[in-house]
């Protein structure tokens, strides 16, 4: 059983978010999430179970990942659902567990 905790701070909004993701089979990926960004547990609520293999594998911009955010999230460079990604990339298996940064220099 794989478990993965990634801890998200978005920027200027000053909101963090802390995304839970769980697998046994290296598919089927149970995922939860703490935020104080409404819309972010909006997202979060939609996609509480996700098959990892459509989601990594469906195309850039596709997935019940994206296509909950299109709908939840107002702010087009929200990190979290690239963060649910990551999330689900690595409890599925698919990808080890590293960090991402994007830093203003």
């Amino acid at each position: 059983m794989a478990n993965v905790q990634i801890k998200i701070s978005s920027g200027i909004c000053g909101m963090e978010t802390i995304i839970r993701a769980s697998c046994d089979d290296m598919q089927n990926v149970r995922l939860q999430a703490v935020s104080g960004c409404s819309q972010v547990m909006r997202l979060a609520q939609s996609v509480t179970e996700l098959d990892a293999l459509e989601e990594l594998f469906s195309g850039f911009g596709k997935g019940k990942v994206m296509d909950a955010a299109k709908v939840n999230i107002r702010h087009a460079a929200c990190p979290v659902p690239s963060a649910i990604l990551k999330a689900v990339e690595a409890a599925a298996g698919y990808a080890l567990k590293k960090d991402v940064y994007i830093v203003f220099e």
